[in-house]
């Protein structure tokens, strides 16, 4: 800190002081930016729908803005289109999702789209 003029000296300790106090009270030792954007109310039901998905998965007990990381995560896990198997595994990531009988409805519509000799599930 020596050679540092006086506000220079201040600005430091007042963010190392937000810093500390921001630990104190959220428990969070990682350091954090805030961030604000505009969403519609039209857009709101898409980002609550997906918030409250990643929560079932992940435990209802996470904070948002880690459900926000994970659904982050998960695009960018899968936003490679150039991937030939892009798609395919988009849905191989959903399927442990659906439950038995839209698994079996799944399963009744691969049958029917399917080219004739090709058949959706193995023997």
């Amino acid at each position: 800190m020596t050679g540092q003029n006086p506000l220079d000296r201040f600005v430091e300790f007042s963010q190392q002081f937000k810093d500390e106090v921001n630990k104190y009270l959220t428990g969070d030792s990682e350091p954090s930016e805030l961030i604000c954007f505009k969403v519609f109310r039209s857009q709101l039901p898409v980002i609550e729908q997906a918030l409250e998905i990643a929560a079932r998965m992940l435990g209802s007990d996470k904070w948002r803005r880690y459900l926000l990381e994970m659904i982050a995560a998960d695009f960018l896990a899968g936003a490679s289109a150039d991937e030939p198997n892009f798609v395919l595994e988009g849905i191989r990531r959903l399927l442990p999702f659906l439950t038995p009988p839209q698994l079996h409805q799944l399963i009744h519509t691969l049958d029917n789209i399917l080219p004739a000799g090709v058949e959706a599930r193995s023997a």
